[in-house]
């Protein structure tokens, strides 16, 4: 059962990708939906694949975010919307 859930919620994962990623390039308030999708995948992924240190998941989107905000494509901690 619980492998049934998760490969749904990686279909569905699959296929919001190319419209979050389109709205993404066009306005930077999109830019949440983005985010909330790469925290469901990295979810997902540590339900299903069992890693001794998901600290390691943890870092890399944390440096995919620190890159994405210095690019001047993301926002800081300190911008984020809390509605």
């Amino acid at each position: 059962m619980l492998e049934q859930a998760i490969r749904r919620k990686i279909e569905e994962l699959v296929r919001r990708a190319p419209a979050i990623s389109s709205e993404a390039r066009r306005t930077v308030a999109s830019l949440g939906a983005g985010e909330g999708w790469i925290t469901e995948a990295v979810n997902v992924i540590e339900v299903a694949i069992p890693i001794e240190s998901k600290k390691s998941i943890r870092r890399m989107v944390e440096t995919i975010h620190e890159l994405t905000v210095q690019s001047g494509h993301g926002r800081t901690p300190h911008s984020w919307s809390t509605s």
